[in-house]
């Protein structure tokens, strides 16, 4: 309902591209402790998988809507990110085949 559109998958793997890129929309709460991936990844240790259960069915962890500036400030993060060595550059997508 955030995005206003039906037909999204989840991406942990791409997350930041297709979800926040894409969509303006973040994710706000998911605890520290747990590597941001997939649930089905994450170790079989019932403590941490039972703190994000609680987190998101209390509402701590939810998708936001990132404003205009928010989104701004979320590029210039990565973009500095990117320039520092932090965060891996995004790869330019190969040109098709039947392109022009």
């Amino acid at each position: 309902d955030i995005t206003g559109d039906s037909n999204i998958k989840m991406s942990y793997t791409k997350f930041h591209e297709l979800i926040v890129e894409r969509h303006k929309v973040d994710i706000q709460g998911w605890p520290a402790e747990l590597k941001f991936v997939n649930p089905s990844e994450l170790s079989d240790k019932m403590a941490p998988l039972q703190n994000l259960f609680d987190a998101l069915t209390n509402g701590a962890c939810k998708f936001i809507k990132l404003s205009a500036n928010e989104v701004k400030a979320w590029r210039d993060r990565l973009a500095a990110d990117v320039a520092a060595g932090k965060v891996a550059p995004r790869k330019p997508r190969k040109q098709r085949k039947d392109a022009g």
